[in-house]
């Protein structure tokens, strides 16, 4: 049984050939973790199942999520320290106009979105897996009165920054988020 397998036997996506796409999906990333999802599916009728896949109402990423939580968690139980890390990846999607639904990166003309995960590992550096991730999109226009604690960067633009206080829970994830 492959990791993939393993780690998702207890996903249930409504349909079995679904679960099995997503965990081929995940074979294929896993063996080319810097590739893209052409690079990683080898081939036309792969690649288009991915998307397919990725675009499907019924594949929703949190529920793809929290069966990896529960396995990262397992694994977490036989360590003496777990460290969790967070950082924030920004998807810059500049080269492909035309996506709907993202906000902006630095500036308006930088559409994007962040992702914001929580890794579980060992001091020695083992990753033992995902425990958390927060999804942001910046609105286009700066609006201060929404709070962000995910994302610092969040609060400034050229002109002018707002101090954050040291800690505050994320509205939408489990996690306090320290700057």
């Amino acid at each position: 049984m492959s990791w993939a397998a393993q780690e998702f036997k207890d996903l249930d996506l409504g349909d079995a050939r679904r679960t099995r796409r997503l965990i081929k999906l995940v074979d294929d990333l896993s063996a080319q973790p810097t590739g893209s999802i052409p690079v990683a599916c080898e081939g036309w009728a792969e690649t288009k199942a991915a998307y397919r896949l990725l675009d499907n109402p019924a594949t929703d990423w949190r529920e793809i999520l929290e069966v990896h939580t529960q396995r990262t968690v397992e694994r977490m139980q036989g360590q003496s320290v777990v460290w969790c890390v967070q950082d924030t990846t920004e998807a810059d999607f500049t080269s492909q106009p035309g996506i709907a639904g993202l906000g902006r990166l630095s500036y308006d003309a930088q559409p994007g979105m962040l992702a914001h995960p929580t890794l579980a590992m060992t001091p020695a550096g083992l990753v033992l897996g995902t425990i958390d991730c927060c999804e942001r999109r910046r609105e286009f226009h700066l609006n201060l009165a929404v709070w962000n604690p995910c994302s610092p960067s969040f609060f400034r633009d050229r002109h002018k920054s707002v101090s954050l206080p040291e800690s505050q829970p994320c509205p939408s994830c489990r996690m306090t988020c320290r700057f």
